[in-house]
């Protein structure tokens, strides 16, 4: 009854938006990412929030450079920005009986985040994971009533068993559901309006299974083509060396995943993402790059965060470790970037800090 993805390709769906951004259309007393609702989707309909969106973005002790701390989350990950407008897609379906369980695999923030919102809404929700799932993250998805089934394999086979088990539910994926990256347009919004509607020169984000970045791009994107800024950031995805998938793709090299993944990036193991060819083609099309650091580096900059008062888990690190090598490389000059925050060190294993 709902197609999660095409029968034809087996591509996942996505969301084209026709309609110009104008500022005036900003609900400034809205403070939650629904002050853009004019133009999301479900702008003009219901929506199941919990307050997400519009976090604080603020300098880091570097020349030039600003964090956008989306780990200030309801749940305590960007994953929020798109878990609100996807359930909020489905809220008149629940009320008319037609949903009435849900089911997601996620490594821990997403399953989180859904788990809380479904909560809000009161429809009963399982959350497939790695048997590695942090137990932080295990305990806050169970926390919020959902049913927690941890698998043993690979990534992919969390996938799998997923959408095996929601044949008499609905498949609800962060990483497949085109309302959860379309939310995420949010975050473009965001830091343009509180740079007083100007682009910054770079943006640098962590990168799994892609939707952060897909999301930024086309939040610029429109923001551009639609006049309001004058240009698209340079968009720098950032992946740890141990999962890099899109790196070695973007390079045009062989990628071979390793037979465990152990990274301190937790929530960067996605080995073969769905959107792959998607992300490589948005990348071009706004003229990104990809950056990989390396475990070291992951944990320099997770630490050096904390130690300039920013607790994040280090895959959300990632995207200062990327900053900082590309900037000792000299390939920056006076540019202003912002980096992206994505999850709460909170939510991290103590042997995954410094």
């Amino acid at each position: 009854m709902f197609e999660w993805r095409c029968d034809s390709c087996g591509a996942p769906f996505s969301i084209l938006n026709h309609q110009p951004f104008e500022k005036k259309s900003v609900k400034k007393n809205d403070w939650s990412l629904w002050r853009y609702k004019e133009c999301l989707p479900q702008g003009k309909a219901e929506q199941v929030s919990l307050g997400e969106g519009c976090t604080p973005l603020v300098p880091i002790g570097e020349p030039n450079v600003l964090a956008k701390l989306d780990y200030v989350m309801p749940t305590g990950s960007y994953k929020d920005r798109g878990t609100s407008p996807m359930v909020s897609s489905i809220l008149p379906f629940v009320k008319e009986g037609k949903i009435k369980k849900v089911t997601e695999d996620s490594s821990g923030n997403a399953g989180a985040s859904l788990a809380a919102y479904t909560a809000k809404v009161g429809i009963p929700c399982s959350i497939f994971a790695p048997k590695e799932v942090v137990e932080q993250k295990a305990r806050q998805i169970q926390a919020y009533g959902a049913k927690l089934t941890k698998v043993v394999g690979s990534r992919l086979s969390v996938s799998e068993t997923a959408i095996d088990a929601a044949k008499n539910g609905l498949y609800l994926s962060h990483i497949w559901n085109p309302y959860f990256s379309d939310g995420i347009r949010t975050l473009a919004y965001e830091i343009a309006e509180a740079l007083s509607w100007e682009a910054p020169d770079y943006i640098f984000l962590p990168v799994s299974a892609g939707t952060l970045l897909l999301g930024v791009i086309r939040g610029f994107t429109h923001l551009r083509l639609s006049g309001v800024t004058d240009k698209i950031p340079k968009i720098i995805a950032c992946q740890a060396l141990l999962v890099s998938p899109l790196y070695h793709a973007w390079r045009g090299e062989r990628y071979i995943p390793p037979s465990k993944v152990s990274s301190v990036a937790d929530a960067l193991i996605t080995t073969k993402p769905a959107r792959l060819n998607e992300m490589i083609s948005e990348l071009k099309k706004s003229s990104g790059d990809v950056e990989v650091v390396d475990e070291a580096e992951i944990k320099a900059a997770a630490k050096t965060l904390a130690l300039r008062g920013l607790y994040v888990e280090p895959s959300a690190a990632v995207s200062y470790a990327a900053w900082k090598k590309q900037s000792k490389l000299r390939r920056l000059g006076d540019g202003k970037a912002v980096l992206i925050l994505t999850g709460t060190g909170l939510k991290s294993p103590t042997n995954h800090q410094f």
